[in-house]
């Protein structure tokens, strides 16, 4: 495609600019590669990334009243700018736009145009075109944008490799940007050696450890900020609750700091981050989706980790402001003018998607099925379906703002995200209950820790115990009992969460481990050795965490009737709902 067809696909106009009236520095290049646009889309999608591997300067940004503000100097002159809300329809296109208020241009607009040219082939076209602030302006940036190309080549076939490697390669671990290695200053190279032995102290692996003081040295802020336990076990191909563990006690020799995110529930961008519980709250912003919203449902946090500053100064990094590789669940987020309307086709497989305008808290279904044969839906502001919508896949989908203000359509996918680590995976983890004993709740909160499975056990004839062997001898069957059962529950990856009179309550985050710990503690209180006979019930349900004297504590009607239960059972029985 060359630049006039371009432009005539994607006009000045669309932002209210007069090419006539204006000075206008463009340019447009296309890159062939072997690989699809679906595969592509991801490397594209994260333009931080791409920043980083074309060396261009650091930036910084400020979130104001909903408004992401960004400086940075390049070639020495300071610009500050407007990051307008991104635009992208996967696997095709994507749009920023930035609004100067400092600098060599009044505007720019980016765009990534991903036309498939045969299978497993792409035309990449990708575009700057500025609008400049004067004469100096145009001339510097006709020199500086004309340099560019041969650095996006470069890139464009780095990314293409590395698909097709993952393409032929049985195992594929995806690469991060990294630096020459970190000198550390003596301080943060004492916590380090400090971590590493209590890592080896712990079990943790070789592999981990030095995967970890390598990701710590190397990788570039970008991607070390915010560290996700799950998602970052998948990219190193280890096992995720011993990276989990690995992290936790890095946070107790001080190589990590642990936060909990505030997640908005439409861009799933971080709101906030709380380094303890007792700073969490009920309610929750987004400035930039324009909504309020409960932050104390199952999906509002998620636990990350951090470097601490006292080993390296990673400087914070925005998720909610722009590059569609932070949203990945959104299929289409694509703003209109007042009157402006455009016929989409969607990428949409066999599913359930949301559609919403930005900043309302309504939204409908679209619910696509290869069986359907409706292929075409018109959406207009003001004319929301009241339900949903069933359409064939991959329909054409006719936007129209016949509004008086601009309007941002969104299409997303509303699945939950498997590489989080969400408060209720967090509590069950033993190392976290016994590193962390003193973090609690607001006494006026409950969060949501989702779908658990309760275990309770009770002395059977404590009764009887107590009185043959006298208040002595009992407590130290009690205790002994306490201690088989703590340590057996922890081997099967769950927590006690507290001990009532002679009865233990734990938590599991699924039903297999919680029941082959009740099989093995029935076995091991079935011997002729055991200090006493219990009882075992379970139960699975949705629970909330609140906070109790005994600190972070269970609630709800799935540890009541788990609780009960135990008046069902008799010596050495488990009782149990289907």
């Amino acid at each position: 495609m060359k630049l006039k067809e371009f432009l005539e696909k994607y006009p000045w106009s669309n932002w209210g600019i007069n090419p006539a009236k204006e000075r206008i520095v463009e340019n447009l290049w296309v890159f062939p590669v072997d690989v699809s646009r679906e595969e592509m889309w991801p490397y594209i999608a994260d333009t931080s990334r791409t920043n980083s591997l074309l060396g261009l300067p650091e930036m910084e940004f400020q979130e104001q009243e909903g408004k992401l503000l960004g400086r940075t100097k390049y070639a020495g002159i300071l610009h500050v700018w407007e990051e307008v809300p991104w635009q992208w329809r996967k696997p095709e296109e994507l749009i920023s736009v930035r609004l100067y208020s400092k600098g060599l241009g009044k505007m720019v607009r980016g765009i990534f145009y991903l036309e498939e040219a045969g299978e497993k082939k792409t035309n990449i076209h990708i575009y700057f075109g500025w609008v400049t602030a004067g004469l100096f302006g145009s001339l510097f940036l006709k020199i500086g944008t004309g340099r560019m190309r041969s650095g996006f080549e470069k890139v464009i076939r780095q990314y293409e490799s590395e698909i097709k490697q993952k393409a032929s390669a049985t195992q594929f671990q995806e690469t991060r940007i990294e630096k020459p290695v970190i000198e550390l200053e003596d301080k943060a190279r004492t916590i380090v050696d400090a971590t590493r032995k209590l890592w080896d102290k712990q079990g943790i692996s070789s592999e981990i450890s030095e995967s970890l003081v390598r990701i710590v040295t190397r990788w570039d802020d970008t991607d070390l900020y915010r560290l996700r336990p799950i998602a970052l076990s998948k990219l190193l191909g280890v096992d995720s609750k011993q990276l989990l563990r690995a992290l936790l006690y890095g946070c107790q020799s001080g190589l990590f700091n642990l936060t909990w995110d505030v997640i908005c529930p439409h861009c799933r961008g971080v709101r906030e981050e709380k380094g303890s519980l007792m700073k969490l709250d009920a309610r929750g912003s987004c400035d930039v989706c324009q909504i309020d919203f409960d932050a104390t449902g199952e999906d509002s946090l998620e636990i990350t980790f951090h470097v601490n500053p006292s080993v390296r100064n990673v400087k914070k990094q925005f998720f909610c402001s722009a590059e569609p590789a932070r949203k990945p669940h959104i299929i289409l987020q694509d703003r209109l003018n007042p009157g402006e309307e455009k016929a989409l086709n969607l990428p949409l497989s066999e599913g359930r998607y949301r559609a919403r305008l930005q900043g309302s808290q309504s939204f409908f279904w679209m619910e696509t099925a290869q069986s359907e044969t409706n292929s075409r839906f018109r959406w207009e502001v003001g004319d929301t379906p009241a339900q949903s919508v069933r359409l064939a896949c991959e329909p054409v989908v006719e936007l129209k703002n016949s509004d008086q203000k601009p309007h941002t359509f969104v299409v997303d996918m509303t699945e939950r995200d498997n590489e989080v680590l969400r408060p209720g995976d967090l509590f069950q983890l033993p190392e976290y209950r016994h590193m962390f004993p003193d973090e609690k709740l607001p006494d006026d909160l409950k969060i949501d820790v989702g779908v658990q499975t309760i275990l309770f056990t009770d002395i059977v004839g404590s009764s009887r115990l107590y009185k043959e062997l006298g208040d002595t001898g009992a407590f130290r069957r009690v205790r002994d009992h306490f201690a088989a059962i703590g340590q057996l529950i922890e081997d099967s990856n769950g927590a006690v969460i507290k001990t009532v009179g002679d009865a233990v309550f734990a938590v599991f985050g699924n039903q297999v481990d919680a029941f082959e710990a009740a099989l093995a503690l029935r076995a091991e209180f079935a011997k002729s050795t055991a200090p006493v006979a219990i009882r075992i019930s379970l139960h699975t349900g949705p629970c909330l965490a609140v906070n109790l004297d005994t600190g972070i504590d269970y609630f709800g009607n799935t540890v009541n009737l788990s609780a009960k239960l135990q008046a069902l059972a008799g010596a050495g029985q488990i009782a149990f709902t289907g």
